[in-house]
């Protein structure tokens, strides 16, 4: 056999296996991706289960349950699916989330995966940034019925003042209040700052013209809650 012919024959052969390869990329479904993680302790209330895929999913192939039951929006789009507590998931609670089946478009192959998470309170500064994001494109009514996250987060050297969105979907303020205390003897100032601090921010509220017994805030430190 000649050299030329072995080259042919090795080329060909390469050609085969690369076929092969990209016959099996477009076809074969893989979950590259999963929020949350399993056995997670810290999912947060407001945050959508979010599966990635190495191909585009069929929609109409995805089967899905949640222990315990909760009303979810789908949403696919390409090669991901976030499934959306439209109520948000409830606090201190442990979920099981069982994908029984999704298959890419054309009828490739099918894929499940199953976990559990429990899920827990955080602030929308503990919340992933893509969360919020999320959460913003779901609920962009908001921007009409509360014109407010428009101009949140809002941030001085006193106090910080961002958002959450609550188990239904309602605007939650968290405010952070500012402060020094270095010494014993500097208690009281301490509470002091943080006192003119709160009433800052709540005034700073009010000059923006809205009404800050028309929201639940969350502040920090919890003592100030209390001011």
């Amino acid at each position: 056999m000649s050299r030329t012919r072995i080259i042919m024959l090795i080329g060909g052969f390469v050609l085969i296996l690369l076929v092969i390869e990209v016959v099996y990329q477009t076809t074969h479904l893989i979950i590259t991706g999963q929020y949350p993680s399993s056995n997670a302790t810290n999912m947060p209330t407001v945050a959508p289960i979010k599966l990635t895929f190495n191909n585009a999913v069929d929609p109409t192939s995805i089967k899905y349950t949640i222990t315990p039951a909760v009303d979810i929006k789908v949403q696919v789009t390409k090669g991901q699916i976030l499934f959306i507590p439209t109520a948000g998931f409830i606090t201190d609670q442990t979920y099981t989330f069982n994908l029984s089946s999704v298959s890419t478009k054309g009828g490739g192959t099918t894929t499940s995966r199953q976990f559990s998470f429990t899920t827990k309170y955080l602030t929308a500064a503990e919340v992933p940034s893509w969360v919020n994001q999320a959460n913003l494109q779901q609920t962009d009514s908001h921007l009409n019925s509360n014109p407010i996250v428009a101009m949140l987060p809002y941030e001085t050297l006193d106090y910080k003042i961002e958002y959450h969105l609550g188990n239904n979907q309602e605007v939650i303020l968290d405010i952070q209040l500012y402060g020094q205390y270095n010494r014993p003897d500097q208690y009281n100032d301490y509470i002091q700052q943080l006192k003119d601090n709160k009433a800052a921010a709540l005034q700073y509220l009010k000059d923006k013209g809205f009404d800050p017994k028309s929201y639940t805030i969350i502040y920090t430190p919890a003592m100030a809650q209390s001011y």
